[in-house]
């Protein structure tokens, strides 16, 4: 992984591969004991650096702090056993954003759904994670929702 780290702390520090940014697009496809380890590793060598990078990526957990509206186009794009799997273990501000942007009756299911999973691998939680963010990156692409919202604000 040494190989690997080297070549993303070469190209958050250069303009010429798309800096900090391309690694946090990088980052944000790994497992989260991944990218929390090469964050770590960055952030031993350079601080700032891996402050900037954080700041650039966008994870699961970031979902919780979409407004309604666009987390109920996720889940109106998202198969409801994907979403389950991938709000197993979540954490409950992420599940409730979810639920709050549902109908009654699907914010019910969808808990159900996910108490009814029992234990997961955290291989497959975190693909269904994956899969859910690939979804909002599509939205936010055809202009959908919006991940990071403000005036100016790019997400990758």
């Amino acid at each position: 992984m040494s190989f690997g780290l080297d070549v993303l702390k070469r190209m958050a520090k250069g303009d010429k591969a798309g800096g900090a940014r391309a690694v946090a697009q990088i980052l944000n496809t790994l497992d989260h004991a991944s990218r929390e380890e090469m964050l770590a590793d960055i952030e031993a060598e350079d601080a700032a650096l891996a402050s900037e990078i954080r700041s650039l990526m966008f994870t699961f957990e970031d979902l919780a702090g979409l407004d309604a509206r666009s987390l109920g186009e996720l889940a109106r794009a998202t198969d409801l056993s994907k979403l389950a799997l991938a709000l197993r273990g979540a954490g409950p501000s992420v599940v409730d954003a979810f639920c709050k942007a549902m109908s009654r009756r699907q914010a019910v299911m969808l808990k159900d759904d996910v108490e009814a999973l029992g234990p997961q691998r955290a291989s497959d939680v975190e693909a269904a994670r994956r899969d859910v963010l690939a979804a909002a990156r599509r939205l936010e692409a055809a202009g959908r929702l919006a991940l990071r919202p403000g005036p100016g604000d790019v997400y990758m």
